[in-house]
């Protein structure tokens, strides 16, 4: 409930962003060799320095080494919020967007790429194509080791090794 910040009592507040917050925390404590969690976008409203949130939007990005540790997570994530909520006396709605199963690339493909097997935790067009047909992935060596911010930085000489073992791979394969 939206309401003046300097002349609402806290035991009055109804806080959707308070709550948020919390939720927030529970959902970075999930995080762990099974299991990434991110909130990682809110939109408040009214979004006023002088006024208790109304309402919060949280996205939250779940990611599971598998089906199973995904869904275990994905209802933590909820318990948590539905805890939040509660505690702060709020309403809330936990909306699934989308979900993508676990994927397991082709394993001649993997074995003629000739890496080690890794767990990618990133959504890629390849896990994608793998519903469909055989696919694979080529990780390329990263310098920074950051993604998606300006930090992030592949060297020419690197990329050039991944298409050469791509190459390799289809041609051995072929």
């Amino acid at each position: 409930r939206a309401d003046h910040a300097g002349t609402t009592a806290p035991a009055d507040r109804r806080d959707a962003l308070a709550a948020a917050a919390e939720l927030v925390a529970g959902v970075e404590a999930l995080a762990g060799d099974d299991v990434r969690a991110t909130v990682g976008r809110v939109d408040v409203a009214p979004n006023a320095a002088t006024t208790i949130a109304a309402r919060c939007v949280a996205w939250v990005d779940v990611r599971g080494r598998d089906d199973g540790a995904l869904a275990t997570a994905v209802e933590r994530v909820e318990d948590a919020a539905r805890a939040a909520a509660g505690r702060r006396g709020v309403a809330v709605d936990a909306v699934e967007e989308s979900r993508s199963p676990a994927v397991t690339f082709a394993t001649p493909l993997r074995d003629a790429l000739g890496g080690p097997e890794v767990t990618c935790w990133a959504g890629h067009d390849s896990g994608v194509l793998a519903a469909a047909l055989p696919a694979a992935l080529v990780l390329v060596r990263n310098r920074s080791g950051v993604s998606h911010a300006p930090e992030e930085h592949v060297d020419l000489d690197d990329a050039a090794a991944g298409v050469d073992a791509l190459v390799r791979a289809v041609e051995g394969i072929a």
